[in-house]
């Protein structure tokens, strides 16, 4: 799959290995976490995971192209509690 990332990722200090780290060692990953705001049919899945040296979690958003095997990455930061409340409240929903 090939990875894709925007000027946006860089806005709060986090490394793009860190970003990926975190991404491949995934504790918390929802799948259609939240809709795209630029009004495309794009969703945004998050994943929430542990930088490289474990000090932080990090949460990353990426529009997921399945088909293309593409990934596009536009939001790169500490992961907020909530944000993890979140992700809990839609995957318990989901889950029945």
């Amino acid at each position: 799959m090939s990875t894709e990332w925007t000027r946006s990722t860089e806005k709060h200090g986090i490394e793009r290995s860190d970003a990926i780290h975190a991404v491949r060692n995934r504790v918390t990953y929802v799948r259609d976490f939240d809709k795209a705001r630029d009004g495309s049919d794009l969703s945004a899945d998050l994943f929430i995971g542990p930088s490289r040296d474990g000090s932080i979690q990090v949460e990353v958003l990426a529009h997921i192209d399945r088909r293309n095997k593409n990934m596009i990455v536009f939001h790169v930061m500490q992961a907020r509690e909530s944000t993890r409340q979140r992700a809990k409240r839609i995957l318990a929903e989901r889950n029945g």
